[in-house]
């Protein structure tokens, strides 16, 4: 993982898109990753870390009624794709402006969908939505 991002800073990216000996891509480099292809929303079905934001995007995707699914991706079907982003635990749901120094989808910002599932998750988690209240007590 290290090393793909050495590689991406060397060819001036910020974030490295790892693939598997198939050509498949499994994640970015410590992030999930998504594209939008004609309306539905797709991630890798294997290889992947199965992280928990990864997962609350399948519910945020679900409470919006738009179409998600895990299934092999090719690197060069990010660069076709209407939206593009990547999730993490820190960031939650961060949207991607270009793939090999191209913009998504022409377009010179964040997309639509991006945006949405981005401030309904951080709407969600500042009601409490999968947290875990912690009482902190003093000792005597």
């Amino acid at each position: 993982m290290q090393m793909a991002l050495f590689e991406a800073g060397d060819r001036g990216a910020e974030w490295a898109v790892l693939t598997d000996e198939a050509g498949f891509i499994t994640e970015a480099a410590g992030a999930n990753i998504f594209a939008v292809a004609n309306g539905v929303v797709v991630t890798p079905d294997a290889g992947c870390l199965e992280g928990i934001t990864r997962e609350s995007v399948f519910d945020l995707c679900a409470e919006l009624g738009l179409p998600v699914k895990s299934t092999r991706l090719r690197a060069d079907e990010l660069g076709s794709a209407q939206e593009v982003f990547m999730t993490t635990t820190a960031g939650s749901v961060m949207p991607v402006r270009s793939v090999d120094g191209a913009l998504v989808a022409d377009r010179d910002g964040p997309g639509e969908l991006s945006i949405r599932l981005h401030n309904l998750y951080w709407e969600k988690r500042w009601s409490g939505w999968c947290a875990t209240p912690v009482r902190y007590e003093l000792a005597a």
